[in-house]
Formats: C-alpha cells, sequence, structure tokens
C-alpha cells in the first residue's frame, strides 16, 4: 500500500469520525428542542445563550426572545431575582450545582413554581426547569 493510499483511508476514518458525530450533535440538538423539559444555557455574565421552546413558553416567550438577554427578564418582581442572586448563585458558584424550586412572577404576570437545577460548566450555566404550577393572578 501506498503513501496515497493510506492518506485516502486515514481522510475516510476522519471523515466517518466527523459525519458520527455531526449525527451525534443534531440529534443532541433534536433532543433539547423537543423536550418537554425547558432547558437554557446562559453564558458567565447570565445571558442566555440557547433555550429551548419548552424554556421560553413557560415564560411567555420564544426562544428568539430570550437569547442575547438576563435571566433576570424573565421575572416580573425583584424579590425573586434578589433572592437568586443572594441564595442560589453563590451556591451554584461554589458547589458546581444546585437544585430546588423558585416561586416567582413571570415577566407576562403569570405566577409560576417550577422545579429547577442550575449547573456550572466551563464559564456557562445549564438550567432545566418544570413548572410545577402555573395560575395567573388577574
Amino acid at each position: 500500500m501506498g503513501k496515497f493510499d493510506k492518506e485516502i483511508l486515514e481522510l475516510e476514518k476522519l471523515t466517518n469520525k466527523v459525519n458520527t458525530h455531526e449525527q451525534r450533535l443534531l440529534a443532541l440538538e433534536e433532543a433539547i428542542d423537543t423536550s418537554k423539559e425547558g432547558f437554557g444555557i446562559l453564558d458567565e455574565e447570565g445571558v442566555f445563550l440557547l433555550a429551548n421552546d419548552s424554556y421560553a413558553t413557560l415564560f411567555g416567550m420564544t426562544p428568539e426572545e430570550m437569547i442575547g438577554k438576563s435571566w433576570e427578564t424573565k421575572y416580573k418582581n425583584q424579590s425573586t431575582i434578589d433572592y437568586i442572586h443572594r441564595e442560589i448563585l453563590p451556591k451554584v458558584n461554589k458547589y458546581g450545582t444546585w437544585s430546588g424550586i423558585i416561586k416567582g412572577e413571570t415577566c407576562g404576570g403569570i405566577h409560576i413554581t417550577q422545579i429547577v437545577t442550575l449547573t456550572k460548566f466551563k464559564n456557562k450555566i445549564s438550567c432545566h426547569t418544570r413548572q410545577v404550577e402555573l395560575f395567573n393572578m388577574e
């Protein structure tokens, strides 16, 4: 087998690896997008890099409306924002994760109770959330 044949074989192996990796990424993207559980990724400043439809819908928004905005814009009441800054984010920074219940009023005026898991990775935070109850206080 000549040098050229070996290079072709190596190129085929690399192409297969790239294709497999691409298939895995597409499957992961589809799983996130179709999940009933809300999923978002925030940067180190707390700005959304990604939000699936379930996450955005919980707060009366679209994923496109959330991306590029701070997590604080989801909540109407300052007391919830202050609680998250004071009680939750320090634990995420210290332990790398936090799970619990957050109650608050969305920017659209809907009172929600959510089960939330925050996980720090690299310089980002992933957020998984499920709605416990939903009712309008009007």
